[in-house]
């Protein structure tokens, strides 16, 4: 494992075991507010395969909740990747 991509995610946003978009976005906004504004939410390693429908997750899920903080947050696999407007 790499230290800092495998710790990283642990100080972030656990997105892991969300098991529905609503779920991830409460999380998300959680989160946010925990934060200064301005502050970068990264990380998160989501999995929208849990959820059903599978849908995978827009901007439009996590822009309400996040106004103040920018967001980039991975998918579990690495290869897809969310990010608010």
């Amino acid at each position: 494992m790499h230290f800092l991509a495998g710790g990283n995610p642990l100080i972030s946003v656990q997105l892991t075991d969300a098991n529905s978009a609503e779920e991830f976005r409460r999380r998300i906004g959680e989160y946010a507010r925990s934060l200064d504004k301005g502050a970068w939410i990264r990380d998160g390693i989501w999995d929208h395969q849990r959820w059903t429908p599978a849908a995978l997750p827009t901007h439009q899920l996590i822009d309400p909740v996040t106004p103040d903080n920018p967001v980039f947050l991975w998918r579990t696999d690495g290869h897809m990747a969310l990010a608010n407007d």
